[in-house]
């Protein structure tokens, strides 16, 4: 989160370079990944993070970007749908591991 956004001296804010490579390289590997799902409704987002060093981090600093980017590749049909998260710090595997998952209106678990 800390790296989204940058201020000019003016005030107006603007999608940070990093952020927009981010973005970018994440448009790629959602595309490459998913083959066209697309959850509707409610759904369940599950991060499973391995931290790059040792320094002190937030992980729910996380879960904004992730969930704009799922809108952003139409994985899921708004952010606004996501009712359920969690997240856990892991000592080995992919960076960032994202599993998403469909919810009934009641909270049940409706993977497609």
């Amino acid at each position: 989160m800390n790296r989204l956004w940058r201020t000019t001296k003016g005030g107006k804010m603007y999608i940070s370079k990093q952020y927009a490579n981010w973005k970018s390289e994440c448009q790629w590997l959602i595309k490459s990944q998913t083959k066209n799902a697309k959850i509707l409704g409610p759904y369940k987002l599950t991060l499973l993070v391995v931290a790059p060093d040792k320094r002190h981090r937030d992980i729910d600093n996380l879960f904004k970007a992730i969930n704009d980017i799922l809108q952003l590749t139409g994985v899921v049909e708004n952010d606004k749908f996501c009712h359920w998260i969690e997240g856990r710090w892991v000592k080995n595997g992919n960076p960032c591991t994202v599993i998403i998952e469909g919810i009934s209106q009641s909270g049940e678990q409706n993977i497609p």
